[in-house]
């Protein structure tokens, strides 16, 4: 019985570790975590690449090929692709979906 509530206590004390620090972070250190926007700038990540969009020529006609590449290699598989063809053969996105709420 005790042995049961000291493991509750201690898996509580484990969890709230990482919020502690955080607040230690913040408000004794000095670290806020927002910006004051638009005084300081948000420096994007390394490896963030942006937002999703389909890309147009001069022309203002879509640059994809329907490859459905982006498709296969989306690691929560949130894009769909439907493909179809024009009338000089060429393959063209007919939709070109992208499901945010399963974006990573």
């Amino acid at each position: 019985m005790i042995g049961s509530i000291i493991k509750r206590i201690w898996a509580l004390l484990c969890g709230l570790r990482e919020t502690l620090w955080y607040f230690l972070k913040t408000t004794i250190l000095g670290k806020p975590i927002t910006l004051m926007y638009p005084e300081e700038k948000w420096t994007p990540y390394p490896r963030f690449h942006g937002l999703h969009k389909l890309l147009r020529d001069d022309n203002g006609k879509e640059k994809c090929v329907a490859c459905c590449l982006c498709a296969a290699v989306c690691p929560a598989q949130c894009i769909t692709i439907e493909t179809a063809e024009n009338e000089n053969n060429e393959k063209y996105a007919s939709s070109y979906q992208i499901d945010i709420s399963r974006c990573i």
